[in-house]
């Protein structure tokens, strides 16, 4: 397969919940042949992703009192925060067609033309001389996927250290000590540069990428999921038990209850990229010995089950 139709789609909404509603309703749209760039931006939010606990990632009570939103996405991977300075980006593609190597080239090559060169590094992010200006998650569908992510051009690092409750099992791999230390503005290494210039930058690259000319569209959306507490505060139940561990492809937290040995209610929290993980660990652990646990998950098609085993161990 190869792309035939390129689609633009820009949003006039800084909320939140419209904003990934829409991103949804076009994984949905999407059709064979078809890629589609989203740009869009949030007005002061922190964004989780989908298998993140809220409480534990966001300081989500100063974030209100300030005006701000909390949101959780679609896609895994972990928490980030959004103003008027970013601007965030989808490719939205049929699942032939899904290339992330060109899908960071279109962005890097946009940033190239503003003499920012910048580096792919880790699982999700871009880089300038070490510091992260992008980060992206992914989610996939029965037949589409779609690729998304950040590009700070001019964001309140200190409302991002402020409102995000940043690991530090996470920032120690990084060999850092707090949030903003780990980040950068475009508008740092490009005093110019604006949000309305990265857009028609970015139209730019993809159309030559791909030899297409873009058609804009708008897509409706409805916000009433995203914006529900039942799917902000997914899996927040109190449970008695709790471990949580730093892992080679995220940090895992679980909780659960313990009935006669037998785990019950169990959630799964993770930063991981791995589509649907939490929710297969968890209806794997359900009902099961506590002892058993581990010899389950190494017998199980879990990806990273090993290392999973080996976490569990404590819970005996």
């Amino acid at each position: 397969m190869s792309i035939t139709e390129l689609y633009t789609v820009f949003s006039d909404s800084f909320d939140p919940y419209s904003n990934l509603a829409r991103e949804e309703a076009l994984l949905n749209l999407c059709k064979e042949g078809q890629l589609y760039l989203y740009l869009w931006q949030n007005a002061n939010t922190v964004v989780i992703g989908k298998n993140q606990s809220a409480l534990r990632e966001c300081r989500i009570q100063q974030l209100e009192e300030d005006g701000g939103h909390l949101a959780r996405r679609l896609s895994g991977g972990g928490a980030v925060y959004h103003d008027l300075g970013n601007l965030n980006f989808t490719f939205v593609t049929w699942k032939d067609d899904y290339d992330l190597h060109r899908q960071y080239q279109v962005i890097q090559r946009a940033l190239e033309t503003y003499g920012i060169h910048s580096e792919f590094s880790g699982r999700n992010d871009l880089l300038i001389d070490g510091k992260k200006f992008s980060g992206s998650a992914y989610c996939y569908s029965k037949t589409a996927c779609y690729h998304h992510g950040t590009l700070m051009v001019d964001v309140d690092l200190q409302k991002a250290q402020q409102y995000l409750n940043a690991s530090k099992a996470k920032l120690q791999a990084h060999g850092v000590d707090s949030v903003r230390s780990r980040i950068i503005n475009l508008k740092s290494v490009c005093p110019d540069l604006t949000i309305g210039e990265l857009k028609r930058s970015l139209v730019t690259s993809c159309e030559a990428e791909y030899a297409l000319q873009a058609k804009e569209i708008t897509v409706p959306a409805d916000a009433g999921k995203y914006g529900s507490r039942q799917w902000l505060y997914r899996k927040e139940a109190e449970r008695g038990y709790e471990c949580s561990r730093k892992l080679s492809f995220g940090e895992v937290t679980v909780r659960f209850s313990l009935s006669d040995g037998l785990i019950s209610d169990p959630a799964v929290f993770t930063d991981a990229m791995v589509d649907d993980f939490s929710d297969q660990l968890e209806t794997l652990m359900n009902g099961t010995d506590t002892r058993q646990l581990p010899q389950i998950l190494k017998a199980s098609d879990l990806p990273h089950r090993d290392e999973l085993a080996e976490m569990m161990e404590e819970v005996q």
